[in-house]
């Protein structure tokens, strides 16, 4: 079986420093440069991102925010293309905000036997129902129990990096509704559910995307999350997305 593991960020920032000091003994990790998306044209931002979502972004946050939200896709989309070429079995990928309290390998067993192929492993994402932390346990989520958010540490399978590509393209094809967080948070919802809660419905976007057209294959994924939670995240008030 084959591993693969990436932190993401920017080379020789402080951040990937500060995570490499805080993971010694995890010296299997990988860098993945991050995308500086703040310099890409917002004619591209436009093109590439939904008309609601730009206008609403664009509005609230500025360009700059668009833009670097586009570049953390794009850098997370790289280290799973990377370990789709290393032909990987799994891959854990880790923004560099992510503080690890235990080795992210040992919960690759739980998803090969409950046939998981995205893992949450962050404190963020989490289930709404309290269920006794069991070590190496898994608890799956759905629409109904789904709370929190957050890519900074997460496991993929070969298949479900398969389905995560096949989304993402779709999303290029016909303009992508959400940043990243959003887009890996909707395939926690079934074909033939809706979210409901205000600021997450535009999930649902995707969803219809992963239906897609009579001709395609609809896109399912079995996602859960890591009980009790492995990594903590350790931004200080700075994401990705803002970290220069």
């Amino acid at each position: 079986m084959k591993i693969m593991a990436y932190v993401i960020g920017f080379a020789e920032s402080e951040r990937i420093l500060q995570f490499k000091q805080r993971h010694q003994r995890d010296d299997f990790f990988e860098l993945i440069p991050a995308v500086d998306g703040r310099v890409l044209p917002i004619s591209l931002l436009e093109k590439i991102f939904s008309a609601p979502f730009f206008a609403h972004q664009l509005k609230n946050k500025g360009e700059k925010w668009l833009g670097a939200s586009l570049g953390c896709f794009l850098s997370h989309i790289n280290a799973i293309e990377t370990a789709k070429k290393q032909h990987a079995d799994f891959v854990i990928i880790a923004e560099d905000d992510a503080e690890f309290r235990a080795d992210p390998r040992l919960m690759i067993p739980a998803m090969v036997k409950h046939g998981v192929e995205l893992l949450y492993l962050n404190d963020r994402m989490r289930c709404k129902t309290a269920v006794q932390p069991q070590s190496g346990d898994i608890i799956f989520l759905t629409e109904d129990n789904l709370t929190g958010t957050g890519t900074e540490a997460y496991i993929l399978s070969q298949q479900g990096m398969n389905k995560v590509l096949a989304l993402f393209a779709r999303g290029v094809k016909r303009s992508m509704p959400t940043g990243y967080d959003g887009f890996l948070q909707s395939f926690c919802i079934r074909s033939n559910k809706k979210i409901i809660t205000p600021g997450k419905k535009s999930l649902n976007e995707w969803v219809v995307l992963r239906k897609s057209l009579p001709w395609e294959q609809p896109i399912t994924v079995s996602v859960a999350v890591a009980n009790p939670s492995l990594a903590a995240h350790n931004d200080r008030g700075i994401s990705i997305i803002n970290a220069k």
